[in-house]
């Protein structure tokens, strides 16, 4: 369900990429809906730009059913037999030959994301990636997204290269938006935000200095979120948690700073 927007500042919310550590961003968007902040524009890297398009169409509970039951065997082509400290080697001989294949992400896109939906959407949706020849940031918003590319989009913004391969578009190959701009703050600005709402889950690639000269505030979690490829429903639940409760104290309805403290009600 989507929040209604009272006039005001034109609000951005921008998603940062990291993997298995974006389970966070789903309590962050959970908490938002529950104070009812709304943002006119979402820009997001990677897992961002992922969890930002399921949001710009309405789609919070398909959001958190899908990391309270995501395996990596639900991204990757990784074998069903592969024990988890048998990962590290495994994804050594992946980089070492060419990255692996995300078809299983790109069913679940294909199942979860509508393209008409996101267009049609009052919340105007972007991404980044990077163009793997020249290494140069593409900043996208939807508009400038040819018609039935959204998902390519997607997986190209999210194309963690070298451990995943890179998703060719149009001829141009292109991987993770997070190589070149972690947090897509001057997309959000582009787009005509006038306040940045960011979301940091401390993940690989540049964060670039926020020079967009706008209210900025960033929520981001006391706690280590787990490794970039830790998919699993236990650390999803507990990442979704941290982002809701460092959400609520951000805005003021919850106390502490490791832990969130309700106000005292007497």
């Amino acid at each position: 369900m989507q929040q209604t927007r009272m006039p005001g500042p034109q609000q951005a919310l921008v998603l940062a990429g990291g993997g298995a550590k974006g389970s966070y961003q789903v309590g962050v968007w959970q908490a938002l809906q529950e104070i009812g902040w709304a943002p006119d524009i979402i820009t997001g890297a990677s897992v961002g730009a992922l969890n930002g398009c399921l949001f710009t169409i309405g789609k919070s509970k398909e959001a958190e059913d899908l990391w309270r039951g995501l395996e990596i065997h639900d991204v990757l082509e990784v074998p069903e037999s592969l024990k988890p400290d048998e990962l590290n080697n495994f994804f050594l001989d992946v980089v070492r030959s060419g990255g692996l294949n995300v078809e299983p992400l790109a069913e679940t896109i294909d199942r979860l994301i509508d393209e008409d939906a996101v267009r049609q959407s009052p919340i105007r949706f972007g991404l980044v990636m990077t163009e793997l020849g020249t290494m140069r940031r593409v900043q996208c918003p939807v508009e400038e997204i040819p018609a039935g590319q959204i998902k390519d989009y997607l997986l190209g913004s999210s194309a963690c290269f070298p451990a995943l391969r890179p998703r060719e578009i149009d001829g141009v190959k292109y991987i993770d938006g997070g190589w070149r701009d972690n947090m897509p703050l001057d997309l959000a600005a582009s787009m005509g935000a006038e306040e940045l709402l960011a979301v940091d889950v401390n993940g690989v690639g540049i964060t670039r200095p926020n020079t967009t000269g706008l209210p900025t505030r960033i929520i981001h979690s006391h706690w280590n979120l787990g490794p970039t490829l830790d998919f699993a429903p236990e650390r999803a639940a507990r990442n979704i948690a941290l982002g809701y409760f460092d959400t609520m104290r951000l805005f003021g309805r919850m106390g502490g700073t490791a832990y969130g403290i309700l106000p005292d009600s007497s």
